[in-house]
C-alpha cells in the first residue's frame, strides 16, 4: 500500500485541516523535549516504555546531544541543524526501535488494554485519526477536543495503562518514559509522511495498526 492509499483510507478532507497554524497563539514549553501546543490542532504522539532504551546509551546521548549544542549556539543554520538531526534524533529513534527491554505491549492483554484505554476517549475528547502499537512504544495522531489539553489526555493515557501493565505483569514501579516526543502536524505532507511511517513500523515488527475506520492486528488470540 503506497501513502497516498494510506491517505485516502484516513480521510481528511473531514478534518478541516487542523494543522499548525502560524497566524496563531502558539505555546512553547521545554523539560528534556521541546513540546508546542495550539488549540484545535492534529498532533503526533510518541510514547516509550519506560525501559525501552538501555541507561548507559541514554547518559551518554544526553552528555554529547550539550555537547554538541554548546558547541553550536542556536540559531543554526541549514547544514547545523541536518547535522544535528542525524547524529541526534536520528540515532535515538533506531535505537529505540531495536526493541530493548521487556516489550511489554507485545503481551496481548497489556497492548489490547491500552488501544482499549485509547478508544473509550473517542469522540468524547478527541478524534483518534491514526495509530500503531510496537512493543515497547506506541505512536499516534491525535486531535483533542477543545477544552482537553494533550498533556491531559495522553497523561490519563499512561496512568491508566500503567497501572493495568504493572498487574498485569506483577511488578511494580514506572512504566513509561516520564517524557514523550509531541509535535503538531504542519500540512498535508507532513500528515502523508507520519502515515507512511506508522505503515512502515506496523510491517517492521508492529502489533496493531489503524488508519482512520481501518484496523490491522498481529496479535495472537
Amino acid at each position: 500500500m503506497n501513502i497516498q492509499e494510506l491517505f485516502n483510507l484516513f480521510s481528511p478532507g473531514n478534518l478541516n485541516a487542523p494543522y499548525l497554524d502560524y497566524n496563531k497563539g502558539l505555546t512553547i514549553s521545554e523539560r528534556n523535549l521541546l513540546h508546542w501546543q495550539q488549540d484545535g490542532v492534529l498532533y503526533f504522539v510518541t510514547r516509550r516504555l519506560n525501559d525501552s532504551l538501555p541507561q548507559v546509551f541514554i547518559e551518554q546521548y544526553l552528555k554529547e546531544r550539550q555537547l554538541f549544542e554548546d558547541q553550536h549556539p542556536r540559531p543554526w543554520d541549514k547544514v547545523t541543524h541536518q547535522e544535528y538531526l542525524q547524529r541526534f534524533p536520528n540515532v535515538w529513534n533506531k535505537k529505540l526501535d531495536a526493541g530493548h527491554g521487556a516489550c511489554a505491549l507485545s503481551q496481548r492483554d497489556n497492548a489490547l488494554h491500552l488501544e482499549r484505554i485509547m478508544m473509550n476517549d473517542q469522540d468524547s475528547k478527541c478524534a483518534l485519526l491514526a495509530y500503531v502499537l510496537m512493543p515497547n512504544h506506541f505512536h499516534v495522531l491525535v486531535w483533542p477536543k477543545e477544552g482537553i489539553t494533550l498533556r491531559r489526555l495522553v497523561g490519563t493515557w499512561m496512568r491508566i495503562s500503567a497501572h493495568a501493565i504493572n498487574k498485569e505483569m506483577g511488578q511494580e514501579g514506572r512504566v513509561w518514559q516520564e517524557e514523550g516526543h509531541d509535535w503538531i502536524v504542519r500540512n498535508e505532507g507532513h500528515l502523508k509522511k507520519l502515515l507512511g511511517y506508522f505503515h512502515h513500523n506496523y510491517r517492521s515488527g508492529g502489533l496493531i495498526l489503524r488508519i482512520g475506520p481501518h484496523r490491522w492486528c498481529k496479535i495472537r488470540k
